[in-house]
């Protein structure tokens, strides 16, 4: 009877810790008010019709256009060997062209759309709010800096010592860039994370535009 009676206790105690545990969890992470919802679904669904509209809006003209350079022999296909080749066994690619185009704008539209409003989400949920705030300010701390250091360089390095391609201070000029190579280890940050951000970007849009190559010739086309 002891022995039920002690393992009664500990279920009671371990279903009960659970139990506050889990409403703990959930009125933490839970959102507060309607705003963490609606805001992020909005700009979701306002991104995602722009992004459409603008792939629709360009997506027409650039396949007329490539069709008339075909024609013209602005593009090279019948005295190319690469070209020639590599068209003349895909023919009937062509039959991809519209159902491609039709999921290719809808995915491109709904990864823009709900990355947007995935970041406004994290800014607005109070679990991720205070770390999405410092993120912010770290980013325009660096900026404000790399600006700065902009405009020291411009009348510290650029000026006075490039004219052109050629140096009127050579000594000067390789302390001054030894300096700044020195703090652009830091300073590239920025640039990095700028980078990164942009590649996504454009990557994300370029889902829909099979009009196209990716970024480059020769990539995604």
């Amino acid at each position: 009877d002891y022995i039920v009676q002690v393992c009664d206790e500990v279920k009671e105690v371990t279903f009960s810790t659970f139990n506050e545990t889990v409403k703990s969890v959930y009125t933490d992470t839970y959102p507060q008010n309607e705003v963490m919802i609606k805001g992020p679904l909005v700009l979701a669904t306002v991104v995602s019709s722009l992004t459409a509209i603008v792939l629709i809006l360009i997506f027409i003209p650039s396949v007329v256009s490539t069709a008339l350079k075909f024609r013209c022999g602005v593009i090279p296909f019948l005295h190319s060997d690469i070209n020639f080749t590599d068209l003349r066994i895909a023919v009937d690619q062509v039959t991809i062209l519209l159902g491609s185009s039709f999921w290719a704008i809808l995915y491109s539209s709904v990864f823009l759309g709900g990355m947007s409003g995935l970041v406004l989400f994290l800014f607005l949920w109070q679990v991720t709010a205070i770390y999405m705030q410092r993120l912010l300010a770290s980013l325009i701390g660096l900026s404000i800096t790399i600006l700065l250091k902009w405009i020291i360089c411009l009348f510290t390095l650029r000026l006075p010592v490039y004219a052109g391609f050629y140096r009127k201070r050579p000594a000067w000029g390789n302390i001054m860039s030894l300096c700044y190579e020195s703090a652009g280890i830091g300073f590239a940050v920025l640039t990095i994370v700028t980078r990164a951000v942009m590649i996504t970007l454009l990557s994300t849009l370029y889902i829909g535009r099979i009009d196209t190559p990716l970024l480059v010739e020769g990539i995604g086309g």
